[in-house]
């Protein structure tokens, strides 16, 4: 995304009554994307819940935007990479909170999880917990 559009989207984001945690300042908030960080984005006034957003950098992400799903709030749509994809990267990062995340993540979709996609990914046949797929 070029730095016009960035502030752009930026300035869209900030009429809406959102911000970015990391920063203030826009272009610094754009020197983090370019480098591969990831910046989050709340509510005015909120921190949780909040949204991660970077840039695509690897073939991962590629992957994973390419299968993304349209998620709406009143009249803000945006796209997340398929949960099916988010578990099995959870559990691969691996800290406590990570595998909590994971986990509620199967918690909350299991019974709209696309199992082929998730074995996939994650190349075994079992959930957290060690659940079936389906």
């Amino acid at each position: 995304m070029g730095r016009d559009t960035f502030r752009s989207f930026s300035e869209d984001l900030l009429a809406r009554g959102f911000y970015f945690l990391n920063s203030d300042d826009i272009g610094g908030i754009y020197s983090m994307l370019c480098g591969r960080l990831a910046v989050r984005i709340a509510g005015a006034g909120r921190i949780i819940p909040n949204v991660e957003r970077k840039f695509k950098k690897d073939d991962f992400d590629r992957y994973a935007m390419s299968r993304a799903k349209a998620v709406e709030f009143d009249d803000i749509r945006f796209f997340v990479s398929p949960i099916e994809l988010q578990i099995p990267y959870k559990l691969y990062l691996g800290s406590d909170k990570d595998t909590e995340d994971a986990v509620y993540l199967w918690v909350l979709f299991r019974e709209m999880l696309d199992g082929d996609l998730l074995r996939t990914v994650h190349g075994a046949p079992a959930g957290p917990g060690g659940a079936v797929w389906n």
